[in-house]
């Protein structure tokens, strides 16, 4: 082979190595832009569960602590009866709560919500047991989950009753209701493939969506699950990928531990959520085929193209001419490459500086041509230093060791990193890829490098994060007022309307909007409108239970559920309200008034048809002169 022909060999390969950098550059790209949306979608999701389920078990512990202080006289002979109907009237009124009761120091049961238990002796369990072995009054225990008489597997929430002196006097013991989790696990699942987990600190599982049979009540908590390895980092959040041991699929999970610091937990419950890894792949494993069944093809056939005019000897004149006009197309292409590209000697002297990389920068490719000892990372970096061109023979294992953020591309290297040089002195992110160049016989006669300013991106992948974290809220919160939305307001209406009817206890529906809005608006703007929308929400949320269900319905119009009160005392509730918002000032001397309709849930019927009983009662107040509550 000639000099001449070595030269165009190493040219054509610069070029395919360029281009194949240039796709690799982008496959990793989209590899990693897809990875870390979906990782952030995940980690949201899980975040969401987390704080329902912290908010949840704050509340309940506010009513555990509130039957330990009045524990004395609910202890009393005489107050039995009226004990028993504060313990059924709390346990309606905790949401995700199904059993309430407390013993005596010996684990029986003196009152409880469900007087069947009354009389049993639970010393033998979990939840009495470690409280009276560890003796911490001041932390909330949570017990592992364990089957129920009905078959559903159960977790408990406890707290230790003292007497003066200190000493253990019994437990008093929330028994969490599974079925209203159900609906928080399934709301924030967005793929057929995902799943969401509630997890007991030492690793039985105690709830998952979709339900597994097989996976219910199982201990993943084994040397190298991700749970384990979870628990090992002390970290409160964490997101990891390998095949998980429940499942045995290759997964992505985010693992959320409850935050303890303003509600002390022994064992804080653990939150698990995740997807198929091959599944978030799908997209980008058939972009991955297609580039490279497109790029072998240019490579075939451009190769072949080259070969056959260096054989034509008898056409020398015309060969040589089509291979100046090839080689400097070639030039050409690599001058124009839209990413800063460097070709180096052997020697490691710069022997190509394309304009790219003149703009990047700011240094002239006369300058810069036949310069060694690393001077082209000046421009980069303010000084001269290792480079990925050094790092070339470098093997993996030293490379792992030594430079981690490193990573290996086929027979090059490709890394992430800030030069602080670049922009006068502003600095900027950058993506380099690095290969080595070798001529026809296998030699090694140089590299080359192609860097990209992804600083842009960087910006990109921050806002992105940002605005997931929004959209998470967005899900469930009405942006205006702050209360819950319309999708959500369902979602728990249908949880809280199932638990009413297990448990025969009476729920109301009130829904109200403001009398003649739309003139509001038309006098005095919309943004006093949207003023006297939030006013509102902000005014009936202060007089409304903390276990009330409370939502827009949609422009003026709210909705509000209230458990655990009939017809008669929803219409109580409502007047009081529709008094509340007329004798209300919403600034500059506007008052407003709100017509209010009420009706009952009967367990036989829809959803749907408590709703339009509500509405048609409100058409009636509305018929009725405004500002007046009706029933149905």
């Amino acid at each position: 082979m000639t000099t001449e022909q070595r030269k165009q060999w190493l040219l054509f390969i610069a070029v395919f190595m360029v281009l194949a950098a240039l796709g690799s550059f982008n496959l990793y790209r989209t590899y990693c832009n897809e990875i870390r949306q979906e990782e952030s979608r995940i980690l949201t999701q899980t975040r969401v569960i987390a704080r329902n389920m912290e908010r949840q078990i704050s509340a309940t512990d506010a009513a555990l602590q509130e039957i330990v202080r009045d524990i004395t006289s609910l202890r009393r002979p005489d107050q039995q009866e009226q004990a028993r109907r504060r313990m059924q009237v709390l346990g309606a009124a905790l949401a995700g709560v199904r059993t309430l009761f407390f013993t005596d120091s010996a684990g029986t049961v003196q009152i409880c919500n469900r007087p069947e238990l009354e009389g049993k002796n639970f010393a033998h369990r979990d939840y009495f047991q470690t409280p009276l072995t560890t003796g911490k009054a001041e932390l909330l225990y949570i017990s592992t989950p364990f089957k129920s008489v009905l078959g559903t597997y159960v977790m408990n929430i406890t707290r230790i009753i003292t007497k003066p002196d200190g000493s253990f006097d019994g437990v008093v013991t929330a028994g969490i209701d599974p079925d209203y989790f159900k609906v928080l696990l399934s709301s924030v699942r967005y793929a057929p493939d995902m799943i969401t987990t509630i997890n007991h600190h030492d690793g039985i599982r105690f709830m998952i969506e979709p339900y597994r049979e097989e996976q219910a009540g199982k201990n993943i908590a084994v040397p190298g699950s991700m749970f384990t390895r979870h628990k090992m980092s002390g970290l409160q959040e964490n997101l990891l990928t390998d095949v998980g041991y429940a499942t045995g699929e290759r997964r992505t999970m985010a693992l959320v531990t409850l935050n303890t610091e303003n509600l002390p937990m022994d064992k804080p419950p653990i939150i698990i959520a995740g997807r198929k890894r091959e599944e978030i792949l799908t997209h980008w494993k058939r972009e991955v085929a297609w580039q490279s069944i497109v790029f072998f093809a240019a490579l075939l056939i451009a190769g072949f193209s080259l070969r056959r005019h260096q054989l034509r000897e008898v056409e020398k004149a015309k060969v040589a001419k089509e291979l100046a006009e090839l080689r400097q197309k070639f030039v050409d292409i690599f001058e124009f490459l839209p990413d800063a590209t460097m070709v180096v000697d052997s020697d490691k002297r710069v022997v190509a500086w394309n304009r790219a990389m003149e703009e990047l920068s700011g240094i002239p490719k006369e300058e810069m041509l036949g310069r060694g000892d690393n001077a082209f990372t000046v421009p980069f970096y303010g000084e001269a230093r290792t480079n990925l061109l050094d790092l070339l023979e470098m093997d993996d294992q030293e490379l792992a060791s030594r430079y981690s953020q490193v990573q290996r591309s086929g027979y090059g290297l490709a890394a992430e990193a800030f030069c602080p040089a670049l922009h006068d002195g502003t600095g900027a992110y950058v993506w380099a890829i690095v290969a080595p160049l070798h001529d026809a016989d296998g030699q090694k006669v140089g590299a080359i490098e192609a860097i990209r300013d992804i600083t842009a991106i960087k910006q990109l992948e921050t806002e992105l994060l940002a605005a997931n974290q929004k959209l998470a809220e967005q899900a469930r919160i009405d942006e205006l007022t702050g209360i819950y939305n319309r999708r959500m307001f369902r979602e728990l209406m249908q949880a809280e309307l199932a638990r009413s009817c297990r448990y025969n206890t009476p729920v109301s529906l009130i829904l109200f909007d403001i009398d003649r809005f739309k003139q509001i608006n038309d006098s005095r703007g919309h943004n006093t409108g949207d003023h006297v929308l939030k006013e509102l929400a902000s005014l009936v949320s202060s007089r409304t239970r903390t276990h009330d269900v409370f939502g827009r319905w949609g422009g003026e119009e709210f909705i509000l559920l209230t458990a655990n009160n009939d017809v008669k005392q929803a219409a109580q509730l409502a007047e009081i309200l529709r008094e509340l918002i007329a004798w209300h000032d919403f600034g500059n001397g506007l008052r407003v008034t709100a017509s209010f309709g009420v009706t009952g849930h009967l367990c036989e019927e829809p959803t749907e048809a408590l709703v339009e009983r509500a509405d048609a009662a409100l058409y009636q107040a509305k018929n009725s002169g405004r500002n007046r509550v009706e029933t149905r």
